[in-house]
């Protein structure tokens, strides 16, 4: 086995995109990545998209709420889907993750 030499190591990381130049639509407390996004823009357009089946799925299973009464409901949701690179997306998980092991539940 022939180990490269430190030169030809250095060539090979060229193409490398650093994780907090990526961007990922997630909610809160949601811990999959599904989909990874090279522009902030198009990664801001999938997230208004989820953001609006959202509201209009709830919209549709409370309509029997005001207009003024839903709103008020849906903005306290934690259900808002936001763009966050993937850097501070799989900070965000990995505290999830901590938190949701380290918590003994109620029958501790």
């Amino acid at each position: 086995m022939k180990l490269k030499k430190f030169d030809e190591l250095n060539e090979s990381v060229n193409n490398v995109i650093p994780s907090n130049k990526v961007w990922v639509v997630m909610s809160n407390g949601q811990t999959d990545i599904s989909e990874i996004f090279l522009n902030k823009e198009d990664a801001e357009k999938q997230a208004d998209i989820m953001n609006k089946e959202i509201y209009n799925y709830y919209r549709h299973v409370n309509k029997n709420m005001s207009d003024e009464e839903f709103d008020k409901m849906h903005n306290n949701m934690h259900l808002q889907y936001k763009v966050k690179s993937l850097y501070d997306a799989l900070d965000m998980i990995k505290d999830t993750v901590y938190d949701d092991a380290s918590d003994p539940g109620e029958e501790y």
